[in-house]
């Protein structure tokens, strides 16, 4: 599963993490990219996010990005951290700028309509749908895509595994985010083998989507 698209997005399948010992972090992240993952998503909801961000920085080629970015401070240290892109849960036309002038993919979060076009507004071509199935799942995220063309979808929030497949099929689908790929208590519980496995065989399973 290639790490990026023709335009440099994550793709596939993307571990969403809450990481509560930043200890854990590079073990997971090389466990993560031994068992086929590309890119992480580590979400700054815990006191050790930072430092998590750090030490998964460089773990077997793996692309780090920081989720959960609501301010333009956060961007600013996870950017210097050396994050490769950077998801808010919602829109703000500041932290997408600053992404944009330090270099790093801004994916901020869309829920409707008016929200696709500000982000469109602002050169963002890639948005996290979230909550996805909290606002209206497949069904919403193919109406979207059909009169968005150009954007490019990476629904997050609530995604079963069973749901995955039927994401990926929508053409301006490039990539799923998902916590149940790395459950936060395997993760304190330092169940790396059984993580490597979960993704290996999600992974496996929607390869033929994945380009």
């Amino acid at each position: 599963m290639d790490s990026a698209g023709r335009s440099g997005y994550p793709v596939g399948l993307i571990p969403v993490v809450v990481i509560d010992d930043f200890r854990s972090a590079a073990q997971l992240a090389r466990v993560l990219a031994d068992s086929g993952a590309t890119a992480i998503e580590i979400t700054l909801r815990t006191p050790d996010a930072f430092r998590a961000i750090e030490s998964a920085i460089n773990q077997g080629g793996l692309s780090v990005g920081v989720g959960t970015v609501t301010n333009v401070e956060d961007l600013r240290r996870s950017c210097a951290a050396g994050v490769d892109f950077a998801v808010s849960p919602g829109f703000r036309s500041d932290i997408v700028t600053e992404a944009q002038n330090l270099g790093v993919l801004a994916i901020p979060g869309v829920a409707t309509a008016t929200e696709i076009m500000m982000a469109a507004a602002n050169d963002v071509t890639l948005v996290k749908f979230f909550p996805a199935a909290a606002t209206g799942g497949v069904a919403a995220l193919r109406a979207f895509a059909e009169v968005f063309p150009d954007t490019r979808f990476m629904p997050t929030g609530g995604i079963a595994e069973a749901d995955v497949r039927a994401y990926l099929a929508i053409k301006s689908v490039v990539a799923v985010g998902a916590s149940w790929l790395a459950p936060r208590a395997m993760i304190i519980e330092r169940r790396f083998a059984e993580i490597g496995a979960t993704y290996a065989r999600a992974s496996a399973s929607v390869s033929d989507l994945v380009s």
